[in-house]
């Protein structure tokens, strides 16, 4: 059985949800909701944000930061790995765009990067803008996901100047009487241990280019994924990743194509839990749309219909 439409649609909220919740517990702070019930089911936004004011009221403006540490436990899941597998920040803050797009969020974020910094700021597509605590949570998080790439220290300010940080993560240190609405924030970074994709973990030379490129695709991640990144990774230039490709009978855009269903294939069988619209957000298809068209011009059936031929027989025909 697949997840009711309106639970797919939301496992990005769920997310976060889980993510606050987690946040909490190494807070060691009670939940002022219950939300282990929560996290499995669809709340509205209105509850959403009387959760983070409940919070604000419980524990300050402060924990709304913190509780962004909680993305230490998802670091492991579909979602988490989708976002930092082969990231670098640049393409962090673009992945988290990405994920508002798909999901279709009220709320979006903006960024520009300069070196070892970004501007954010956080809007609504309609209605009122977030709020503070709105801001800050999402702050939080990004503060916490950029730390996992193997940053070693992230500053938030509202001023473009890291020595006048109002938040310090992961030492977690804020700055209370400097947490007020802005409509300008800055993340700055100290280059710790970034660890993208090593040289040696590139495919045998053996295999033939079309082998070699879908591997080096799934190691990379299949967000964002583009020509020049697999061809880097092999030591090629676009353009001769291209030609090997064409001599072989194969397109590049095509062949991402491919991996990406077959990765979504794998995650359809092997999980019943994961909505199918996260299965298509961590595969990086463009929408829920976008995924049920392509999944069934390759497979024949919609994503959902094959996560119902889950037995050993149809699993060894894929």
């Amino acid at each position: 059985m697949t997840a009711p439409a309106a639970m797919q649609a939301d496992f990005a909220s769920r997310t976060m949800l889980q993510i606050i919740s987690a946040g909490l517990d190494l807070l060691t702070l009670p939940a002022s909701i219950p939300l282990g019930r929560a996290t499995h089911e669809r709340i509205p936004l209105a509850s959403k944000q009387a959760l983070l004011q409940q919070i604000h009221r419980d524990y300050g403006l402060p924990a709304l930061l913190r509780v962004g540490a909680g993305v230490k436990q998802l670091a492991n899941s579909p979602i988490g790995i989708a976002l930092l597998q082969g990231s670098t920040p640049e393409t962090l803050l673009g992945k988290w765009q990405r994920l508002e797009k798909y999901v279709h969020s009220r709320h979006y974020t903006r960024c520009e990067l300069s070196h070892q910094q970004a501007w954010i700021s956080h809007h609504a597509r309609s209605g009122p803008p977030p709020s503070l605590e709105e801001d800050l949570l999402i702050l939080g998080v990004l503060c916490a996901l950029l730390h996992q790439l193997g940053l070693r220290e992230i500053r938030l300010s509202t001023s473009g100047q890291a020595d006048q940080a109002v938040y310090v993560y992961p030492a977690q240190t804020v700055n209370a009487s400097a947490l007020v609405a802005s409509a300008n924030w800055y993340l700055h970074w100290t280059t710790g241990c970034i660890q993208p994709e090593a040289a040696d973990a590139r495919p045998a030379q053996a295999q033939s280019v079309i082998e070699r490129t879908k591997a080096i695709m799934r190691q990379l991640g299949l967000l964002n994924l583009t020509l020049g990144q697999v061809a880097q990774a092999q030591g090629l230039s676009s353009r001769s990743l291209q030609r090997q490709l064409q001599h072989s009978g194969a397109d590049f855009s095509s062949l991402l194509q491919s991996v990406r269903v077959q990765a979504a294939s794998e995650l359809l069988l092997a999980s019943t839990t994961i909505s199918t619209a996260e299965i298509g957000f961590v595969c990086g298809f463009a929408d829920q749309a976008h995924f049920s068209r392509l999944f069934k011009q390759w497979a024949g059936m919609t994503p959902g219909e094959f996560r119902q031929f889950k037995t050993p027989s149809a699993t060894g025909q894929h």
